[in-house]
This record gives C-alpha cells, sequence and structure tokens, in this order.
C-alpha cells in the first residue's frame, strides 16, 4: 500500500460548520454522534485510523482511511473544490455583523509527506488540533486522547495548598 496515494487524511472538528467540518452529510451525522462511524469496532472493520481529541469544548477528529472508502461514504473529499459560502453573525461592541466566510471540501484534507525520504513507511501529517498515528494495521480503530499525557492547566512541580 502506498501510504502517500491509498490512504486519505482529514481532520474535522465538531465545532462550527463550514469553518471545521465541512457543512453537508455524512458529517453532520457523524458529528452529532447519529452515526456508527465513530465506533472502534466499525473504524477496525473499515480499516480506518481515528484519533478522537477534545479541544476546549469541541470534538477533533484525525482520520486516515482507505482511498476506497473515502470514495464511498465522502467523496466529495477527493473531488469537490468548489468554494461554499456562509455567513457567520459576530456580535461586538458595535452590535451585530455578517462576516462572510467560505469553505471547500479540500480544506479538510490534510497532505501527507515523508518525515524520511529513504522510508516510505515514514509518512507525517500536520493537524490543525489533534494529530494523526501511523496508518497501520495496529493502530486501526478508534484513540481517545484523554490530555492525559498533558495536562495545561496544573503544573506537577507546584503543590497545591489546600488550607
Amino acid at each position: 500500500m502506498d501510504l502517500l496515494k491509498d490512504v486519505v487524511y482529514f481532520e474535522v472538528n465538531n465545532w462550527f460548520p463550514g469553518r471545521d467540518y465541512p457543512d453537508a452529510e455524512p458529517f453532520h451525522t457523524w458529528l452529532n454522534g447519529d452515526g456508527d462511524f465513530f465506533t472502534d469496532e466499525y473504524c477496525k472493520e473499515n480499516k480506518i485510523v481515528a484519533v478522537l481529541s477534545f479541544v476546549d469544548m469541541s470534538t477533533n477528529y484525525c482520520i486516515a482511511a482507505p482511498v476506497e472508502w473515502v470514495e464511498k461514504n465522502c467523496p466529495k473529499l477527493l473531488n469537490d473544490d468548489e468554494v461554499h459560502e456562509y455567513i457567520t453573525l459576530m456580535y461586538g461592541p458595535d452590535g451585530e455583523r455578517e462576516v462572510k466566510n467560505s469553505w471547500s471540501y479540500s480544506k479538510f484534507v490534510k497532505k501527507p509527506y515523508l518525515a524520511d525520504l529513504n522510508d516510505l513507511s515514514s509518512v507525517e501529517v500536520n493537524a490543525r488540533f489533534g494529530y494523526f498515528l501511523d496508518y497501520c494495521e495496529e493502530n486501526f480503530g478508534l484513540h481517545v486522547d484523554t490530555g492525559e499525557d498533558y495536562d495545561l492547566w496544573h503544573d506537577d512541580d507546584e503543590e497545591e495548598d489546600d488550607e
């Protein structure tokens, strides 16, 4: 398998449609928890490596899937560069204003690169919020990043004063 050609890497976050995920199906269903996509069993059966991370009050998914699966389930990621516009209402000291934004499906696809040009299995992918695991059989499934590996709010070197 050529990891640069046969695997599609994409990242979606359930915060704002259009900005953080394609404002269309099947993404609405997947990110609202109505579908069976984000289960460990489904990901293993379909040879998908998915990493779920928590970002503030949102959930982020870094997904590596076989190109055949993407062609069947979300083909526009591969073949729709059309720009879709949407309007966001912004509130500030001067009141409410409309801001025009745009998105395309290709914005959510991440481009892999070889970390080591002599090792074709050394594929790396940059993510916006989360991270991608190596695409290999051992990683097929859903991986939940609980944040236990890092704690942004507590410094272990300091003792908490309970008094």
